[in-house]
């Protein structure tokens, strides 16, 4: 059996595990499984006045990579220590027997602290599987100190298919709000959009997802990033899929990419040629048809400062695939804005 085909059935495998056993015994929604892993050295981004912005990274660790795992981590967390990223919003951290960790974004916690001596807090929403064989969750990490944090459940979608059957999966969002000596607080907003799924099933977790935040940011006055994957591909869709975009600026929420280039319509519009805002076929396996589809959402800072991609080989030779995602960065004006100064 070629190489290929063996990871293709080790994944139908593991995803039939995870299928049938989700049904069995589902995660519990709206906070229940909002994991804060104690830290020895507390968090803090006290030199962030001094610089003036906040850096952010966005990243879907890709679930079933699991013995390019710790190499990838590695490489993730060298990245943030150079680049000084000061909060990374991840999505398809895993965990369980299955997966080979007990939580993959602790182990890029770790790799941060252990390889840099950087102290990051993390907060963890699982949104499904099974605890201890397989979940699948969002994560946050920032270098500022963590006030606060809540997650709810989307909209299930049956977007799961194992030998014929369809199998519905959790999504969530999750919200940490992060203190910023002598500047204040800030709101960080991460989410996973259903990949396999109409646009009418895909707009209905965005406007929850979107509600969630009017609810937990309503005279709150601080500034909002909202990001992560929201599988909406501007150029291949239909109408419908293309109007949810709009839903973000209805919120008030600016895409950053757009922000710094002035343009949305032209960013990753050819998918036979990619340009610098594909985020899907430039990284590892490349695809002869590349999307723009993680996103980094902002409102209420002093501007957008700076946006790239990051780890897209197809794009860049010099840079590492550390998923089947390249990673979005952006840089926020702290100088002014809605922060609330707190000491």
């Amino acid at each position: 059996m070629k190489g290929g085909s063996r990871s293709r059935l080790g994944l139908a495998l593991l995803l039939g595990v995870w299928a049938v056993a989700a049904s069995l015994a589902s995660c519990s929604p709206d906070g229940a499984d909002l994991d804060r892993q104690a830290l020895d050295v507390p968090a803090t981004c006290a030199d962030l006045a001094e610089r003036g912005s906040l850096r952010v990274l966005t990243l879907n660790l890709h679930f079933s990579a699991i013995r390019e795992r710790p190499r990838r981590l590695e490489t993730i967390s060298d990245f943030i220590a150079a680049e000084g990223v000061d909060v990374a919003l991840l999505q398809e951290a895993v965990g369980g027997v299955l997966s080979g960790s007990r939580n993959s974004a602790r182990d890029l916690r770790d790799a941060l602290s252990d390889r840099h001596g950087l102290a990051f807090d993390l907060r963890t929403a699982v949104e499904d599987g099974v605890p201890g064989v397989l979940t699948v969750a969002n994560a946050i990490l920032s270098r500022c100190a963590v006030l606060e944090a809540r997650t709810a459940a989307l909209p299930e979608i049956a977007e799961l298919e194992v030998l014929g059957h369809r199998f519905r999966l959790g999504r969530n969002v999750v919200m940490a709000r992060l203190l910023v000596p002598k500047i204040g607080e800030i709101s960080v907003y991460n989410t996973h959009l259903c990949a396999r799924c109409t646009a009418d099933q895909r707009r209905r977790q965005l406007v929850e997802a979107l509600a969630f935040i009017g609810a937990n940011e309503e005279g709150g006055g601080r500034p909002v990033i909202f990001g992560g994957d929201l599988n909406l591909d501007l150029h291949g869709a239909d109408d419908a899929e293309r109007a949810l975009y709009g839903l973000m600026a209805e919120a008030g929420l600016r895409d950053a990419a757009s922000a710094v280039t002035g343009a949305v319509g032209q960013l990753c519009a050819q998918p036979a040629r990619p340009d610098a805002y594909c985020t899907v076929g430039v990284a590892e396996p490349t695809r002869p048809h590349s999307k723009r589809i993680d996103y980094l959402f902002a409102r209420d800072f002093g501007g957008i400062l700076a946006y790239r991609t990051v780890f897209n080989p197809r794009l860049d030779p010099t840079q590492t695939a550390v998923s089947n995602h390249a990673g979005v960065m952006v840089e926020l004006d702290l100088t002014t804005g809605r922060a609330l100064a707190r000491p």
